[in-house]
C-alpha cells in the first residue's frame, strides 16, 4: 500500500522550521561540510603520492577509511539536529558530535547496509553477465538491460533509508532492528523519497562540478589528449569551498525533508523504534523480507 505523503506540504513546513529553528540550519550545515571538508582535504594530502588509494600506501589507505567512517558520524549528527528541529527543540551545533557517543552502531549499521545492498545486486549482475556473454557486445541489449540491473539496489538503497533516523531516535538498538524497522517504515514510501531526491538531484549534481571537472580534464590527460593545464591550489580550492557553498544552500531544506518523510512514515505504518518486525517478511538477502 503505497503511503500518503503531500510533498507540497511537506516542503512548506520544512520552509516554515528551518525558518523559526533556533540554532541557524545554515550555520549548522556549513560547520557540518567544513568538517568534512576539512577530513577530505587530509585525505588528499595523506594520497598525495597516489593516484588511486593503494596497499602500496597503507597511510593514505587508512585515512581514506578513517575519513569516510568518520563522515558517516557525523551524518547521523546532521540526522539528530534535523528531527530536534522539526520537533521545535533547541538544538546546538554540538549535536553534530553526538553520534560519537554511539559511534560503533552506526559504523556497523552503515557497514551493514551497504553489505546487503551489495548482495541485493549479485543476482541483477550475475544475470547481465550471463546474458553479455551470451549475446555478445549488443548496444541495444546493454541499454535495456543496464537500467533493470539498478533496480534491485536501488530498491535497497531507498529500502534501508531511515535506518540511521531509528538508531539516532534510540541508540540502544542493534544496526539489524534499526534496519528491519526501515524496510516496513519504507514499505510504500520508496517512490515518495525518490521523487524527493530528484527534486534536488540538480543541486547534488551542481556540487560535484569541479570535482567532476577535474576528473574529466586527469582522464583526457591520461588518454593522451590535449587540455588545458589547471592551476593545482584552485583546483584544490573549487573542489573544497564550492561544495560547501552549494551544500549550505540546499542541505538544511533536504535533509528536514527527509526527516518529515520518516516521521510522516512512522505515523503511517505505526512501527515505532524499537517494535519488532512482522512475521512472515523473513526472506532476501537481508533475511529481512521482499521490497
Amino acid at each position: 500500500m503505497v503511503q500518503n505523503i503531500d510533498r507540497r506540504q511537506l516542503l512548506r513546513e520544512t520552509d516554515r522550521i528551518l525558518r523559526d529553528a533556533q540554532v541557524s540550519p545554515r550555520r549548522f550545515f556549513a560547520l557540518f561540510l567544513a568538517m568534512d571538508g576539512l577530513m577530505r582535504l587530509a585525505n588528499y594530502f595523506a594520497n598525495l603520492t597516489d593516484s588511486l588509494v593503494s596497499l602500496s600506501n597503507p597511510v593514505g589507505l587508512f585515512v581514506t577509511i578513517l575519513v569516510n567512517l568518520l563522515s558517516l558520524v557525523l551524518e547521523a549528527g546532521c540526522v539528530m539536529y534535523c528531527l530536534g528541529i522539526r520537533r521545535g527543540e533547541r538544538v546546538e551545533y554540538l549535536t553534530l558530535f553526538d553520534g560519537f557517543s554511539f559511534v560503533g552502531r552506526v559504523i556497523l549499521l552503515y557497514l551493514t547496509k551497504y553489505l546487503f545492498i551489495f548482495l541485493w545486486s549479485l543476482p541483477a549482475s550475475l544475470f547481465g553477465s550471463t546474458m553479455l556473454v551470451l549475446y555478445g557486445n549488443d548496444m541495444l541489449l546493454s541499454s535495456f538491460l543496464m537500467p533493470l540491473l539498478l533496480v534491485p539496489p536501488v530498491m535497497a538503497l531507498y529500502r534501508y533509508r531511515f535506518a540511521v533516523y531509528n538508531l539516532c531516535e534510540r541508540p540502544d538498538l542493534s544496526p539489524m532492528e534499526a534496519i528491519r524497522l526501515s524496510k516496513l517504515q519504507t514499505f510504500g514510501c520508496k517512490g515518495h523519497l525518490l521523487l524527493l531526491d530528484l527534486r534536488f538531484a540538480g543541486w547534488m549534481i551542481l556540487s560535484y562540478l569541479p570535482t567532476s571537472a577535474v576528473l574529466m580534464m586527469n582522464l583526457a590527460a591520461a588518454l593522451d589528449q590535449a587540455v588545458p593545464a589547471i592551476n593545482e591550489p584552485l583546483s584544490l580550492t573549487l573542489q573544497l569551498l564550492f561544495p560547501i557553498f552549494i551544500g549550505v544552500l540546499y542541505l538544511p531544506r533536504y535533509h528536514t525533508a527527509v526527516a518529515g518523510c520518516y516521521e510522516a512514515a512512522v505515523a503511517n505504518t505505526g512501527v515505532q523504534p524499537g517494535q519488532s518486525g512482522r512475521p512472515g517478511w523473513d526472506h532476501g538477502p537481508d533475511n529481512l523480507g521482499g521490497y
